[in-house]
């Protein structure tokens, strides 16, 4: 995989308008609110998201169902964005923005296509759930960070689906006839800039934390990130690999079992603890994204 730092101007500046006409990053590449940048950004304080997320009453809404349901075991205790902040703290409330985000892109702008944008976010939801779990029994990285980075992974896809969704319906058939094909190279083949690739673009752009960075765009070879991100980077690999077994995955996401092996010998995890947690997701995904769409 070439590295982001490699890439040509203009194919720098091709993600980067991607990443703005998506709708809910922000008002443009190098300018306007950068909601999910702010959101991703641990320095950001609670009362700047709360206000950020005041300014958006639609997005406000969802998040509030989220807060309210069985997914975090309340059920309509938490009134208001600021109460949601402190009953289940900031960071699951920028988790649960984050995801809320995500499925806006289902219908917004541009959602049309022959890749279901819906599976796309199940399948992120779910490896979110997964890291968050593992991160918590593992104790590698924060488990907030492993939830967002988890929900953000393929953020890249969605990128890709704006440069050239021709050239991404045929590394989608190239994928259907090899599940567990290295979706590097079937990328490369099909002519399009990587979907870790475009991540790490904008995670530059935007300044993300290294550790997030550095597993959203290794997430497919855990082993080439820089070796202290390592073992945060195995978690997300190994949390997209058990999302893909669970039944959530889409079109664009391979078997990936050469880097869930990779990942689980890293982190000296037991199979045992895997089929656990994968057992658990499709209940929680299901939780989480019936209140995230409820009307």
């Amino acid at each position: 995989m070439t590295p982001a730092s490699d890439l040509a101007p203009a194919q720098r500046a091709a993600i980067l308008r991607a990443a703005a006409s998506l709708g809910v990053l922000g008002n443009g590449a190098t300018s306007g609110p950068r909601l999910l940048s702010v959101l991703c950004d641990p320095t950001a304080s609670a009362r700047t998201v709360a206000q950020l997320l005041d300014r958006e009453p639609a997005l406000s809404a969802r998040v509030l169902r989220v807060a309210n349901s069985a997914f975090y075991g309340r059920s309509r205790t938490v009134s208001s964005i600021d109460k949601a902040i402190v009953l289940l703290g900031l960071d699951s409330i920028r988790g649960i923005a984050a995801a809320a985000c995500l499925e806006r892109l289902t219908t917004g702008p541009g959602a049309v296509t022959s890749v279901s944008l819906p599976a796309i976010v199940a399948h992120s939801i779910a490896t979110a759930a997964a890291a968050d779990e593992l991160a918590r029994r593992l104790r590698v990285g924060g488990a907030a960070d492993a939830f967002l980075t988890g929900l953000l992974h393929n953020l890249g896809v969605f990128m890709q689906l704006r440069l050239d969704p021709a050239r991404m319906q045929q590394v989608a058939e190239a994928l259907a006839e090899a599940p567990e094909a290295d979706i590097r190279a079937v990328e490369a083949a099909g002519g399009v800039v990587g979907h870790e690739q475009c991540f790490e673009v904008l995670a530059e752009e935007w300044n993300f934390p290294e550790p997030m960075a550095a597993a959203a765009g290794h997430h497919h070879r855990p082993l080439q990130a820089p070796a202290p991100h390592q073992p945060f980077t195995a978690i997300i690999s190994l949390a997209a690999n058990l999302a893909w077994r669970s039944g959530h995955h889409h079109p664009l996401e391979p078997g990936g079992g050469v880097a869930a092996r990779d990942a689980a010998a890293l982190l000296a995890i037991e199979a045992a603890v895997l089929e656990e947690i994968g057992g658990l997701l499709p209940t929680r995904v299901a939780e989480f994204r019936s209140a995230l769409s409820a009307a």
